[in-house]
């Protein structure tokens, strides 16, 4: 391990979605200074703030957007127990990525020409069209001031892993004037990536993709099936949403954005730049002497990051590694997030907090 302190902050929904933006720029702001949580995803997208000409209220942007997804999401969670009525409390509970998951397995289950084939295949293809622009649009140019404070602490060397979809984690590093962001822009530029080489650079790494990395689906395109930098020609600043409906290369607004759903680990094989992504997270854990989760749970199904982080063990000198989880759950009885952390952490002392405002405010 080097001699100098090496962070690693590992950010997974808690430490954006549902986490406290700024600032409140706009009426859309003030309508919405969350981001939705991933367990309650579309009851807090639905649910518009109290202002001051308004009181709380909710409105159902997946009905009046994607009808037909709305009415499969409905029937197959049971939500509104045959009445026809909108009622938001029946959305409690729906967790998107399980949504996902049902759409996903689904999807495989029957031939590719079957009606119900084409039914889950749809579904899936409305799904990410409902969370794409909606999801970017909520949290362009927004940062999170808890994390700001997280990130004012990073040195140079230290590493930023995001499982995250959304942009916060960029926006904040940005806010930060981090050499992170300043490093993800020359990764997401290069042109052949040696893992090993990334050792001793500051880096953000979304190993899960992210809805600003688009992709061009147009098979004339020169760049087809490439991901776009998410940034400015020749500089380090995030381009906005507008400028990622159009194609700079084709000209055709026939993008997609690369992220990667649940189950569906196997896209980390079949990509290049995300299997570098994980083979540089592997590189950076190695001189790693301080780790820190946040809102991160380390689900079964995420068999990747398992395998990442039980890297950890391969480290010489490992007892000296700090490990702190930022988490709610940690530390409930009986509650699965222990029991993931102590499992795959089973060698090691966790100091934990309840909140990121909490663990931001006391470091």
């Amino acid at each position: 391990m080097a001699n100098e302190s090496r962070k690693m902050v590992v950010l997974g929904a808690g430490a954006s979605i549902g986490s406290k933006r700024y600032p409140i720029n706009s009426s859309l702001d003030q309508l919405r200074d969350r981001m939705p949580s991933a367990e309650n995803f579309f009851y807090d997208l639905f649910k518009l703030n109290k202002t001051e000409n308004h009181n709380e209220r909710f409105l159902n942007f997946l009905g009046l957007t994607y009808e037909a997804l709305y009415d499969v999401i409905v029937r197959a969670w049971n939500i509104n127990k045959g009445n026809n009525d909108f009622d938001p409390n029946g959305w409690r509970g729906v967790n998107i990525e399980e949504v996902m998951t049902f759409f996903d397995v689904g999807s495989n289950m029957f031939d590719q020409d079957s009606q119900e084939g084409k039914l889950y295949r749809q579904a899936q293809k409305s799904l990410l069209d409902f969370m794409f622009p909606l999801i970017p649009m909520i949290c362009e140019g927004q940062h999170c001031e808890y994390l700001l404070r997280v990130f004012f602490g990073l040195e140079p060397k230290d590493t930023v892993i995001s499982y995250n979809w959304d942009t916060i984690a960029e926006y904040t590093l940005a806010k930060a004037k981090a050499n992170q962001i300043r490093n993800y822009a020359k990764l997401m530029r290069s042109d052949k990536i040696e893992p090993r080489m990334y050792r001793n650079t500051g880096l953000l790494l979304k190993l899960h993709g992210s809805f600003n990395w688009m992709v061009c689906k147009n098979p004339e395109c020169p760049s087809f099936d490439t991901i776009k930098p998410p940034f400015q020609k020749n500089r380090y600043k995030l381009i906005g949403l507008n400028e990622s409906y159009t194609c700079k290369d084709c000209g055709s607004n026939n993008l997609r954005p690369l992220i990667v759903p649940p189950v569906s680990n196997k896209m980390i094989h079949k990509d290049e730049f995300l299997k570098n992504q994980w083979l540089i997270a592997r590189e950076k854990l190695l001189d790693t002497n301080e780790l820190i989760f946040i809102g991160y749970s380390f689900p079964p199904t995420d068999y990747y990051s398992e395998w990442l982080f039980r890297q950890i063990y391969f480290i010489e000198n490992r007892n000296d590694i700090k490990i702190t989880v930022v988490n709610p759950q940690y530390g409930k009885r009986g509650s699965a997030v222990t029991k993931r952390y102590d499992t795959i952490f089973n060698d090691f002392e966790i100091e934990s907090y309840k909140t990121l405002k909490d663990f931001a405010e006391r470091n």
